[in-house]
Order: C-alpha cells, then structure tokens, then sequence
C-alpha cells in the first residue's frame, strides 16, 4: 500500500474516531454523566445485527432464522456482561473523563473488529420464514429482477429528489440510463419530454435554481422519460402553489388518456373525487372502503363526507 493510502486512511479513521468522541461528550454535557453505557450498547446491536445474519444464512431454514436470533441474543447479552464486569465495573469510581475515554475506545474496538470480521459491504439477512417477501409488478419480481420493473414503473412524489448541482436535462438524462434507456436513445427521449412538459426555458439550468413547480416538472419528465406503463403520483401537489398544481393534476389526466395506469396517492379527497376512476380508503393501516369512485361516494354528496362516515363508524 502506497504511503498516500495509508495516510488517507489514517485521517479517514482520525475523523470516524472524533465524530464518535464528539458524539459520547455531546451526551455527556446533555445528560450530566460520562459512563454513557448506552453508546457502548448502540455498538452491541450492531453487532448483534452482523451475528444473527450470519448464523441465519450459514443454518438456514426456519431453524437458522429463529435459532439464529435466540442464539445470537445469548452470546451478546453474554458479551456485555463480561464488558460490564471485567471493564467497565473497574471504572466507576475514576474521574468521569477516564470513563468517557474508556467507553469510547470500547465503541471504537467493537465498530473495528465487525469492519475486519464482515467488510465495509452491507449484509443483507434472510427473509424471515413464512413470509411471501418481494410483490410482483407487471409479472416481474421486485426482488430478483428489479432492473425489469423500474423499467415499466414511474414514480413521482411530494419530494423532488433532483440532484441540485445537475442541470435539469443532466437530472432527466441520468435517470433515463438508470431505467433502462438505451444510450442511442438518451438524448431522443430526454428532448421530448422536455417539449412536452414545456422545460425548454429552464432545461440547462442547475436545479438549485429552480422553483418548486420547476422541480417538480423535472421529477415527472425523470419519471417518464423511460415511457413506463405504470405511473405512481404521491402527494405530488403538495408544497406546490395553484398554477403548478392544476398542471400536475392536468398531466395525470393527459397521462390515464394516453392508457397508462396511474395510481395517486392523495389526502385530499377532492383531487381524488375528480380525477380518480376507482378509490381505495385506507384508515389506521386497514382498507375501509374500495370500489369505483361513485359506490364508494354512495348517497354522501361528496367523498369527504363517505370518508368521514367510514372512519367515525
């Protein structure tokens, strides 16, 4: 290893190691105490974590997955006690900065020893037993070819998501290649779509300068350029004034004529009534009512009103 790589890695741990010290004094002046046992616990779970998955992939099956978790609450519980008495025990009675010290080199020992035992990469666990897992979309599995269904899936919510240093065309054009568009055909799709929404004024502008309607236009045209068949709109008129809202609502119109399906994800009731051909009403996690949009209204003269009946019942 080159001496510029040991260096950048030793300044990368350097400043891990003060945003943890940081950290545990923040929690120390907050509370008034400096045996923060908890930032040692935080590092237990974590540890926790990497252990059941392991034992649940290595045994497999509903024995892994359970035994895995019972197993793995054992040994750590086991692990902090000995922590406890061997360490930490041996400590309360010294000056409360020696505490902090101790604790946070034992955070520090914990983060590095999972680092070396399972790598930088995120590990990803087991589905638990009995569970279906990943849905299907447009017959493609969410799980083992997601690639499929953000190909045939636009998604457009309340919050923009767009890169603020990229222009709006960079934003419509580096999403297209993550959906599947071909590069020969990046720059075709990305200029209609730019006509059709009208962005030619503000196409080359960096999104930080934008107005929020800008943004959200640059958050539809990245969730159609890819030309989907499913169109998802969440809250997407939120934080949006008058103008810029009716254009959303328009465009989902335009959207449904053109055959896609479109799912909108709304509170107000309204937009939903006038735009909406069959309505789901979920309350508390659970479906209370779902149909065309006129049985659900029933003799209610609006769908606030069958709403508030639904809930209040």
């Amino acid at each position: 290893m080159s001496l510029n790589s040991l260096l950048f890695q030793a300044l990368d741990g350097l400043a891990a190691a003060s945003g943890l010290f940081f950290v545990a004094a923040g929690l120390s002046l907050i509370f008034g105490v400096t045996r923060i046992i908890n930032i040692a616990h935080g590092s237990l779970y974590m540890l926790g974590t990497y252990v059941a998955a392991t034992l649940a992939n290595h045994i497999g099956g509903a024995l892994g997955f359970w035994g895995g978790i019972l197993t793995t609450a054992v040994l750590i519980g086991l692990i902090g006690a000995v922590i406890e008495v061997v360490l930490l025990r041996r400590i309360y009675r010294a000056p409360e900065l020696f505490q902090l010290l101790a604790t946070f080199a034992l955070v520090l020992v914990i983060n590095d020893a999972t680092l070396w035992t399972w790598g930088p990469e995120d590990v990803l666990g087991p589905r638990a037993p009995g569970l279906r897992g990943a849905v299907e979309v447009l017959g493609f599995d969410t799980r083992s070819v997601p690639q499929e269904v953000r190909r045939r899936v636009g998604v457009v919510t309340a919050e923009f998501g767009v890169y603020p240093r990229l222009t709006a065309r960079e934003n419509i054009a580096y999403f297209a290649e993550l959906s599947g568009v071909l590069d020969g055909e990046v720059g075709r799709r990305v200029d209609s779509v730019i006509e059709r929404l009208d962005m030619g004024a503000f196409a080359k502008q960096r999104a930080e300068t934008l107005s929020s309607g800008q943004k959200q236009k640059v958050a539809i045209a990245r969730a159609i350029v890819h030309d989907p068949p499913v169109l998802m709109f969440d809250e997407p008129t939120s934080n949006l004034d008058v103008l810029a809202s009716r254009e959303i609502r328009q465009f989902m119109v335009e959207s449904k004529s053109r055959g896609k399906c479109v799912i909108f994800s709304t509170h107000v009731l309204h937009d939903a009534e006038r735009l909406c051909d069959r309505v789901t009403i979920i309350h508390q996690g659970r479906v209370v009512a779902s149909g065309p949009t006129a049985d659900v209204r029933g003799g209610f003269q609006d769908l606030e009103d069958s709403f508030l009946s639904l809930v209040e019942a």
